[in-house]
């Protein structure tokens, strides 16, 4: 404790709290403070130890704000990207997005990664670009005027960060809500082919099949199983609707967004890759998956189904539970395969029935217990991507079932943040036994400081050390 107090280690937050003897003070592990002799320092377990033992909070590092969960910085963050998403105009530039969180740019970059993973321009282009498509399916203003109203000086920015983000350019994107099929054009260097086969893990699986560059998926539309078919070709992938029935604006707006999070738009890898690069042991990572991104569940439910699935067995029985679920509660487009349950769905089916399909108790109760949360409103998943990481690290620890491993691997697939290390994962762990050559696989503090390198791109590192194994988490 002693040293990662005198490392100033953050992680360490919460874990316990030093006290100095000589000022009556404690501290969180962090404290920025210049650092007492070690003989005039005592550790707790926590602040009301602490405050038992008669010592007030530091007025520096504040861990009475941190035991109560109150951190002002980041606070007037997430409302000013909440704010941000509603009106993207009313912030022209980092430094009006500064200026609402009272703090200055150089601190505004330092929050945006820590609590949204992104840089401040990335938090404005996001923005920008979401309200955009919201305007091009639901109002009849020109594309010009959209562009100018969201906050882009330029038609051409706004086209390549609506394009970057979306596959399309913004008259396309109106188009795509009255048509079966629509394309999408990607960045050079992207590897569709990867975040296909990604999808496709299981090939036995009832939602989705991959055939050659054809990705097919069995997805609700408008209520209805239909097809979604994804096929790559030089650089572009083309997608379309099969279903007997034309389907709705809306559906359309959500077949679009499936594509793009299982292809990952608008998080490219050259920045990760650049920093691979710089340094020439770390280059052999990415052999043979250069522009890999990290592919994103068609949704946080779907994500988070799949990582309780695949708690504590082994891949195939993992894959042989879900493909069961997703027949027992899904919705059936023939007679093998099917659309993922829905919240409401599973919300129906009963604990001992998921016990007859091999699933423990105890897993049965989080999926069941948890779509049921979800169906009264107590819960929101769907809602996590779009607010800070720490705050949806916060919300996804409450939910029964789920650890440290698991809240990771959901913020990383199902919400998309960049930055996550799944610690606990053996095959993690086994991969950077291999990469690094080591005496021992190494343990979670170990894990962490080899994968220091890569912040903040820790996500991509952890896939492409996972697929160094061929397999997948």
């Amino acid at each position: 404790m002693l040293e990662r107090f005198l490392a100033r280690d953050a992680r360490c937050n919460g874990r316990f709290v030093t006290g100095v003897t000589t000022t009556g003070i404690y501290c969180l592990p962090s404290c920025s403070a210049r650092k007492p002799r070690p003989e005039n320092v005592v550790f707790f377990d926590g602040e009301d130890a602490a405050k038992r033992a008669g010592l007030r909070a530091c007025r520096r590092c504040r861990p009475d704000r941190f035991y109560k969960e109150h951190d002002p910085d980041r606070e007037r963050l997430e409302a000013a990207v909440a704010r941000l998403a509603v009106d993207p105009s009313a912030f022209p530039d980092v430094a009006a997005l500064a200026k609402a969180c009272e703090v200055g740019v150089t601190k505004l970059v330092e929050l945006a990664r820590r609590h949204h993973h992104a840089s401040p321009l990335e938090l404005l282009a996001r923005a920008r670009v979401e309200r955009a498509c919201a305007l091009l399916v639901d109002t009849r203003a020109s594309a010009a005027e959209i562009g100018f109203a969201v906050g882009f000086e330029s038609l051409s920015a706004f086209h390549d960060n609506l394009r970057a983000r979306t596959g399309l350019a913004p008259g396309e994107y109106r188009r795509m809500v009255g048509e079966r099929e629509f394309e999408l054009v990607l960045d050079a260097g992207a590897r569709p082919d990867l975040a296909f086969a990604h999808a496709c893990r299981d090939p036995e699986s009832p939602t989705e099949r991959l055939i050659g560059a054809r990705l097919e998926r069995v997805e609700l539309v408008d209520g209805r199983p239909a097809l979604v078919v994804l096929e790559h070709a030089g650089g572009r992938v083309r997608v379309r609707v099969e279903s007997s029935r034309a389907p709705s604006r809306e559906a359309l707006v959500t077949v679009h967004a499936l594509a793009a999070r299982l292809l990952a738009l608008g998080a490219p890898p050259d920045a990760f890759e650049r920093r691979v690069r710089r340094q020439r042991r770390f280059v052999p990572l990415i052999g043979g998956r250069e522009g890999m991104r990290v592919p994103r569940s068609p949704s946080v439910f779907e994500a988070f189904v799949r990582t309780v699935v695949a708690q504590q067995v082994n891949l195939a029985f993992a894959f042989a539970c879900r493909r069961d679920l997703v027949l027992r509660a899904g919705t059936k487009l023939d007679g093998t395969r099917a659309a993922h349950p829905t919240p409401a769905q599973l919300a129906e089916v009963e604990h001992a029935e998921l016990e007859r399909l091999r699933f423990s108790r105890r897993k049965a109760e989080f999926l069941i217990d948890a779509s049921r949360a979800l169906v009264a409103g107590t819960l929101d998943f769907e809602a996590l991507p779009h607010a800070s990481f720490t705050r949806a690290a916060r919300e996804l620890g409450a939910v029964r079932g789920l650890g440290l491993w698991s809240v990771q691997s959901l913020l990383m697939f199902g919400c998309g943040f960049a930055d996550c290390v799944p610690l606990g994962d053996v095959g993690l762990a086994r991969s950077l036994h291999e990469f690094f050559e080591l005496d021992a696989r190494p343990d979670d503090e170990r894990t962490l400081a080899l994968l220091a390198p890569f912040a903040p791109y820790r996500s991509l590192a952890s896939l492409h050390l996972w697929k160094r194994l061929g397999r997948t988490p």
